[in-house]
């Protein structure tokens, strides 16, 4: 629409009526404002719309992102996406759908992420670079106490040893296409291949184990 100039002010009001109705996650809109950077002002707005109308995940959740240089990789052959698209992508959803959230990002040390929301939380996470050591940023959020959620966001390759979860609900979300399933090791629920459908997937598992 953009290369075929239709006029902006008709495509702003059909993006934030559309939201009020839109299923679509914030890797759609993500992916709208690679594509067309002068609008992601207006893309930023409806994907704040459209996450206003998920359910809410209660509790304090921290959410750790993969910032080193393997997350430039892309989501697949086919895709637009990094591996970092991805993970920010989810960081996004949790900050629009979780009660209390704290992002961390981290490559070879974890540092906490400035409270923001879409896209200039993803903004704020960055861009890929250095070393990975997850075993450290898991250490690190977990000796804060602070959570009681925790959602790490990576390709797991890593240069150390990652430890067992000291906090009750604890996800490893692998967003790289090595496989796609869900596991349970260690104390972690392993979810490995991206799926749009995490976060989805993590509030029905602990609807499920609550019961």
């Amino acid at each position: 629409m953009h290369a075929a100039g239709v006029r902006d002010s008709l495509v702003f009001d059909a993006l934030r009526n559309g939201a009020l109705r839109s299923r679509a996650l914030p890797f759609r809109f993500i992916a709208a404002a690679r594509a067309v950077p002068a609008w992601e002002h207006e893309i930023d707005n409806a994907m704040q719309i459209a996450m206003g109308g998920l359910e809410k995940l209660p509790g304090k959740t921290i959410v750790l992102v993969d910032v080193s240089g393997s997350m430039r990789d892309k989501l697949s052959a086919k895709s637009d996406l990094t591996r970092l698209d991805a993970a920010a992508g989810v960081a996004a959803l949790a900050r629009g759908v979780c009660g209390e959230v704290r992002v961390f990002r981290f490559n070879g040390t974890a540092q906490e992420v400035a409270p923001r929301h879409g896209m200039a939380l993803i903004d704020a996470i960055g861009r890929p670079s250095g070393g990975t050591r997850l075993g450290a940023a898991v250490a690190h959020v977990q000796s804060l106490g602070w959570a009681d959620r925790l959602i790490v966001l990576t390709d797991e390759q890593t240069a150390d040893r990652v430890p067992r979860p000291v906090i009750g609900r604890s996800y490893m979300v692998n967003v790289a296409p090595y496989k796609h399933g869900v596991g349970y090791s260690d104390g972690w629920v392993k979810i490995d291949g991206f799926s749009e459908s995490v976060v989805r997937y993590i509030a029905a598992y602990e609807m499920l184990n609550d019961e």
